[in-house]
């Protein structure tokens, strides 16, 4: 078990690298489309490696999901798809039904939502913060 996960947070560093350097920014829907599901397959692949973590953990796929869902956004709003949008909520809806919580999941909810034109506050109220951060997280909800 600890190979595997040790070769799963290898995979996820040299995601994120390609991503960070933007090796992955002159994609096309199609490949942007299939780049993330690959992330997902493996974070599915990678669910039964979570056994035993405490409830507030984060899982050791986690990441491919943000992943996957950075990924989309941007793409979305590079080529002006929205459909990359709703594909993405569709990933963090999958994901948050294997986690008890993920903070990176909830904000890439607001902020998703936004996008596509919805205000939805109640997910910023189970953030669990209090008052102050509202203010400093309403640019993700504001247009």
């Amino acid at each position: 078990k600890d190979k595997k996960i040790a070769c799963l947070q290898s995979s996820i560093t040299i995601y994120k690298l390609r991503q960070c350097l933007g090796l992955l920014d002159d994609m096309d829907v199609d490949t942007a489309r299939a780049t993330a599901d690959g992330y997902m397959q493996e974070y599915t692949e990678a669910l039964p490696l979570n056994v035993g973590l405490e409830k507030l953990e984060r899982g050791h796929g986690d990441d491919l999901v943000v992943l996957a869902v950075t990924l989309l956004v941007f793409h979305a709003h590079k080529l002006q798809r929205p459909a990359l949008l709703r594909r993405a909520l569709c990933y963090l809806e999958y994901a948050s039904t294997n986690v008890a919580y993920n903070f990176y999941f909830y904000i890439l909810k607001v902020l998703i939502y936004s996008r596509l034109g919805v205000c939805r506050l109640d997910i910023m109220q189970t953030l669990d913060i209090k008052y102050i951060q509202y203010d400093t997280l309403t640019y993700l909800v504001l247009p």
